[in-house]
């Protein structure tokens, strides 16, 4: 994603959306922006749902998605962000930071 690097800056005006508006804006880069939302998608049904339907048993679900994206979380960039909830079946959070490196104790506590 960083070397892709188009990221959405995090504004409710998102001309990627139909109607043009995010409701809660983060600074992200859509899956299909870079060509991964086929392999995404794979992990999904591979991993997500069979967790889910043993972790839920009785609650059966596709993979199947409308919008899949990587955000950005950066203290510097995105501080604003209030808490929201997700209206989807899964949010799945995978951090891609190198501990200690790209944000360090400071970075964190602010």
């Amino acid at each position: 994603m960083e070397h892709f690097g188009e990221w959405s800056g995090g504004r409710h005006e998102d001309k990627r959306l139909s109607g043009g508006y995010e409701n809660v804006p983060t600074d992200d880069i859509h899956m299909n922006q870079i060509g991964f939302e086929r392999h995404w998608l794979h992990f999904l049904k591979e991993y997500i749902v069979p967790v889910n339907n043993r972790v839920y048993p009785g609650y059966h679900s596709e993979a199947r998605s409308i919008m899949n994206f990587v955000v950005k979380y950066d203290p510097n960039r995105q501080y604003y962000l209030r808490p929201h909830h997700d209206s989807s079946t899964y949010t799945i959070n995978v951090a891609l930071t190198r501990p200690g490196i790209d944000h360090g104790v400071s970075d964190v506590l602010g």
